[in-house]
């Protein structure tokens, strides 16, 4: 047989070269269908050869249940992974048969010490008790208790996470934000990294108000207050470099109270209404580099008096754009060589009429501030399927500049579509 051929070693090496791996999901799911467990199905040299590997069992994706088979599995696979540092993500759907009383606690308890990725779904008790546990290799936590179950807030929180020296990033949703905020003992000094969904203006700027050593933060999914107590302005956050608001609302009320001086990418919305607040923070981003923007302001003036502010900026995302704006906009950019002076890389999205995509067609095939450009691309929400004569001409004149113009059709109403300008560099 092939297996004999080959000393066990390197079939090891081999075998760990079949654990599918992805970048955004680190976990390996337990299935009899793919490596490892598949492997053990092949024959018994191969069996033996993959159980005493614990390279192929450092990381797992469960879902849990009552079922003793489950529970068996994972005791099974956690012990299998020897010494290494473990991967981790356990799911509890609840039902009303729920996990046995600490089945769960007292398999994961002898492995703490592996613990380096950890995202759990668990019932808050669960949650709770594993908190108090020493885990020194811990470095990247998401955590959120099980619909059903009893929530951490209604528990006896004490040291939450505090024995976890190594941890650095954290993803939480809203709902645990309040009880995990309420408690000092939280480690949030030393994490660089937070992801965060379902929280109010104010949370935000108490995660920022603690997380002194952030470097990279997201935030998604904001709900309004209605009695939300006053937000005081903070003290500059200078390790904070990337910051990111999306579904938010008070993106811009945020913004005004954090002085952010080393930021260099942020995302966020500005809202119907919010001119001056935009323009309070034009002193506040003169060293960001890159910055992905939905505007939804009918005026151009709060925008061009914004960007003239970012002399750092090399790369920009601008959606939402209506028509006057997308207009003054490029004008500007043509007609002003020290606007956004060092902007290499463009890209703008603007819902669109028949008759805005012939002039800016025209604009761009005359603009000289687009080659200074590495890539430019531009999306308009076009009422036509084919250009007429004028833009076809306009477009082959694109053409001979470097651009790729296509046409993605649309399915909301008539012939609508998505006309697609670039230019790469």
């Amino acid at each position: 047989m092939a297996d004999i051929t080959l000393p066990p070693e390197i079939l090891a090496l081999i075998f760990e070269r079949c654990i599918p791996t992805e970048i955004q999901v680190p976990f390996t799911r337990a299935s009899k269908n793919i490596a490892p467990l598949l492997l053990g199905r092949i024959s018994r040299t191969w069996r033996d050869i993959s159980l005493s590997t614990p390279s192929l069992w450092c990381s797992l994706r469960l879902t849990l249940d009552r079922s003793d088979a489950r529970l068996a599995l994972l005791q099974a696979w956690l012990a299998r992974s020897g010494c290494l540092p473990l991967t981790l993500e356990l799911v509890y759907f609840h039902r009303n048969d729920g996990l046995p009383p600490d089945a769960l606690v007292d398999i994961l308890r002898p492995h703490a010490h592996q613990f380096k990725v950890l995202r759990l779904r668990l019932p808050g008790a669960d949650i709770v008790r594993l908190a108090q546990w020493p885990l020194p290799l811990l470095q990247d936590l998401d955590f959120r208790w099980t619909v059903g179950t009893q929530p951490p807030e209604a528990l006896p929180l004490t040291g939450l996470f505090a024995r976890a020296p190594a941890l650095r990033k954290f993803t939480i949703a809203g709902g645990m934000l309040p009880a995990v905020l309420s408690h000092d003992v939280f480690p949030w000094a030393q994490l660089t990294q937070i992801t965060c969904s379902g929280y109010s203006a104010k949370q935000c700027l108490d995660i920022l108000q603690v997380a002194s050593s952030l470097e990279r933060c997201a935030f998604s999914g904001q709900y309004h207050t209605h009695h939300e107590q006053s937000i005081e302005p903070l003290p500059p956050h200078t390790n904070l470099r990337s910051l990111s608001f999306t579904h938010g609302w008070d993106d811009l009320e945020i913004l005004c109270q954090a002085h952010l001086p080393e930021l260099q990418e942020l995302q966020f919305t500005v809202q119907p209404y919010s001119e001056l607040q935009l323009i309070s923070i034009v002193p506040q981003h003169a060293s960001i580099v890159k910055l992905d923007l939905s505007y939804m302001l009918f005026n151009a003036t709060p925008l061009i008096e914004y960007l003239r502010s970012l002399s750092s900026l090399v790369d920009l995302r601008v959606h939402q754009m209506c028509r006057p704006v997308l207009v003054e906009f490029f004008m500007t950019l043509a007609s002003d060589p020290q606007f956004l002076l060092k902007l290499e890389f463009l890209h703008v999205e603007c819902d669109d009429d028949r008759d805005l995509y012939p002039s800016l067609l025209k604009m761009l095939s005359e603009g000289r501030a687009f080659r200074r450009l590495k890539s430019v691309s531009v999306e308009l929400h076009v009422s036509i399927d084919t250009p007429d004569k004028q833009g076809r001409s306009l477009m082959a004149a694109l053409t001979q500049e470097g651009m790729d113009i296509n046409f993605t059709a649309g399915y909301t109403y008539g012939n609508s579509g998505w006309m697609s300008i670039l230019r790469a560099g």
